[in-house]
């Protein structure tokens, strides 16, 4: 996280604020004061030598000097002076901001990165900030590309057990369940050669259930859920991986937008007209079953699909259908190549997230989808 873009942060916090916002501002503060390390830890790993980075960094004390305008517009927060301590945060902010810009180019000039380096780095900078606040838990953003797959990187290391004991406490307590919504690795103590030292301990986000949670609590208009979505998705598109970000997120949004009750059906092919009256979840164990009721020709009639866990394909259902049966399930899944078959058909995923979309289903489908992944 590069200053400048704290400082800005600063800004959003005394901007939106609606309590007296010296408590929010006075983190961000601190977060500000600590964070020209940042700007040598996003450097050196470029091969810059800590001599570039002292030097280049004193030419521009400007980046040091932050402390000032910051310190301005926390006094004004104080007083409740809110829009005077957005001007002097946001004039902070362009002062450092280009004093970074201009620390990475006479780092540049020295020679002590290269031009793709030089680019990098920049692109960084105006990305800004990777880290998002999912219930008071600072958890950083990043796309991982493994084995030649890319995926989400949603975690918070930290080394000391009281702080990972509280940030586990508070997710709980905000409803996440840990092995579903997110997993934990406590601090542990380990030798290494004759001393010993801590080894870090992690909470990362599991996606996509940890997601999908937060997209529940942000559709229940809880005020941090719905910012931390909003965040999670600027971070994305700063860094250009929101395609990935909403192909995880788009099941959750999707979530319950749908009502098929008076759902018109037809398969003039085969001459099926029917009419959807209604679809709900039944329990059969722990296992949701999909009953679906329409009306064809003056009759009611009823089917259910039961979903379960299948081995290497995730979660699977089956039924036997009909003419009228496949009509209506392409109707509500969205796969017209279901029309016209007969027989046992399977059902995977890709059908599950579509009835998903269905009020009623959708949240009892994705929770269940989430606790049987986490097994």
């Amino acid at each position: 996280m590069l200053l400048a873009k704290l400082v800005l942060s600063l800004a959003r916090s005394v901007e939106e604020a609606d309590t007296p916002p010296i408590r929010r501002v006075g983190a961000e503060h601190d977060r500000v004061l600590k964070a020209v390390t940042t700007i040598e830890k996003a450097l050196i790993p470029a091969a810059v030598s800590a001599v570039g980075v002292v030097g280049a960094m004193a030419t521009h004390d400007v980046v040091l000097s932050a402390a000032t305008p910051i310190a301005a517009a926390i006094a004004l927060a104080k007083a409740d002076q809110l829009k005077e301590a957005v001007k002097k945060a946001r004039e902070a902010a362009e002062r450092v901001y280009e004093a970074v810009r201009a620390l990475v180019e006479e780092l540049h000039q020295r020679g002590e990165i290269d031009d793709k380096k030089k680019d990098e780095l920049v692109k960084e900078i105006e990305a800004g900030p990777n880290v998002v606040e999912i219930a008071g838990v600072e958890i950083s953003v990043a796309a991982r590309e493994k084995a030649g797959s890319k995926g989400l990187s949603i975690a918070y290391h930290l080394r000391s057990a009281n702080a990972f004991e509280d940030a586990v406490n508070v997710l709980r307590g905000a409803g996440f369940v840990e092995g579903v919504h997110f997993t934990a690795k406590r601090p542990e103590k380990v030798m290494q050669w004759e001393r010993k030292i801590v080894k870090p301990g992690y909470i990362r986000l599991n996606v996509p259930a940890g997601l999908w949670r937060l997209v529940e609590l942000a559709r229940l208009s809880v005020r941090w859920a719905e910012k931390a979505l909003s965040c999670l998705e600027e971070i994305a598109k700063a860094r250009d991986f929101y395609d990935l970000m909403e192909k995880h997120l788009k099941p959750a949004k999707e979530a319950e937008t749908i009502d098929p009750r008076g759902l018109a059906v037809e398969d003039p092919e085969r001459s099926v007209k029917a009419v959807i009256k209604d679809v709900w979840v039944e329990w059969d164990g722990n296992r949701p079953r999909i009953v679906v009721e329409y009306e064809a020709n003056g009759r009611t009639e009823t089917f259910y699909l039961t979903w379960g866990a299948a081995t290497g394909e995730g979660v699977r259902a089956s039924v036997r259908l009909d003419e009228e049966k496949a009509a209506v399930l392409a109707a509500l899944t969205g796969d017209v190549s279901l029309k016209g078959k007969k027989g046992v058909a399977a059902f995977f995923p890709k059908h599950l997230f579509a009835l998903a979309k269905i009020k009623g289903v959708g949240w009892v489908l994705l929770r269940w989808y989430a606790e049987v992944m986490a097994e």
